[in-house]
């Protein structure tokens, strides 16, 4: 192990105000690249940020039952509040139920029937004509998520 002798302490020390001081410096020219007047709080906001689905998870819970029973079920929420933050519309809980017809993307009351463990969301986007099968599945300690687009 290699010591430091006291002049080589202070020569480090002499330095670290130069580096305090070329970061202020560069923080300055970042910021004088932005106008004056600008807001930063009118920013377009990340949608994916966690605090952002944070928020949106309870308005899309059932709302006679906003509670997660297991971890599983939160996170099978959570994918579902992705999803939905990225306008994509859920239209079947399940392999074989019928389309479902919520403009909200609010869970139904039966969403989560087959779990913890085992959940499937089906779902479609303004944007494309395929149809996005996701599954959550408990595999031992660990979960899967796994997702396709399937033509239709």
């Amino acid at each position: 192990m290699r010591t430091i002798s006291p002049s080589e302490s202070k020569s480090h020390n002499r330095r670290l105000p130069n580096l305090e001081q070329q970061r202020r410096t560069r923080l300055s020219l970042v910021l004088s690249l932005f106008p004056s007047n600008l807001n930063l709080s009118s920013m377009s906001v990340n949608i994916l940020d966690p605090a952002a689905l944070c928020s949106l998870l309870p308005t899309l819970l059932p709302p006679t039952s906003k509670k997660l029973n297991s971890s599983h079920d939160g996170i099978a929420a959570l994918v579902h509040a992705a999803l939905s933050a990225l306008a994509f519309r859920l239209i079947a809980i399940d392999e074989s139920s019928t389309a479902l017809s919520s403009s909200s993307n609010v869970l139904p009351e039966l969403w989560n029937q087959h779990g913890p463990g085992n959940y499937t969301f089906k779902y479609r986007h303004d944007q494309s004509s395929l149809e996005f099968v996701v599954k959550i599945i408990k595999l031992g300690a660990r979960t899967l998520i796994n997702a396709i687009a399937v033509e239709v």
